[in-house]
């Protein structure tokens, strides 16, 4: 490798007991995580990071709808010092998407629970999380969400018998309605 990127160059060999470090490592200690301060709409103590399990509401800013019951969100730094994107409604299940659905009628039925939830919350709207967890998946929260205006989005889909009350054991058959 040229001189021009001396961090991209491989280490030299040292002598036992040795430790390298690249040139832009030198004296500098490590650094700390830093933690973004999401603040709570309510005025609690919602701030992400708290060592608190009930630390309250969170605000969270909404990207787009990905579904039924899961929205994208600016990213949050949790308690658990991970980073989550998106929101998966607690309460509800909807029908899925794309390539998940397993008939047309249940692609059918996604897509307008995805466009009733898009025209609850928009790119930029505000949204309050309550009672969040961490889910399953990797960067995806469990919580109850509310719009900006207090309303519960997982009952505006059930009220538009766009989504059911959420059972683990049970997927719902949205093929048969």
């Amino acid at each position: 490798m040229g001189k021009a990127f001396p961090s991209l160059q491989p280490p030299p060999r040292l002598r036992p007991g040795r430790v390298f470090r690249y040139p832009f490592e030198r004296g500098t200690p490590p650094q700390r995580p830093r933690f973004m301060a999401v603040s709570s709409l309510a005025g609690g103590s919602g701030v992400a990071g708290s060592t608190n399990p009930d630390a309250g509401p969170v605000a969270a800013t909404v990207q787009y709808v990905i579904d039924g019951d899961t929205i994208r969100i600016a990213p949050i730094l949790w308690r658990d010092r991970k980073t989550y994107v998106c929101v998966r409604f607690e309460t509800i299940s909807a029908p899925e998407i794309g390539a998940r659905a397993e008939c047309h009628q249940e692609a059918m039925l996604a897509e307008q629970a995805k466009n009733h939830l898009a025209r609850e919350v928009g790119p930029g709207d505000t949204v309050t999380l309550f009672r969040a967890r961490p889910g399953r998946y990797p960067g995806r929260l469990i919580a109850e969400v509310r719009s900006a205006f207090g309303t519960m989005l997982a009952t505006s889909l059930l009220r538009a018998n766009l989504a059911v009350p959420f059972n683990p054991r049970r997927r719902p058959n949205w093929c048969a309605q």
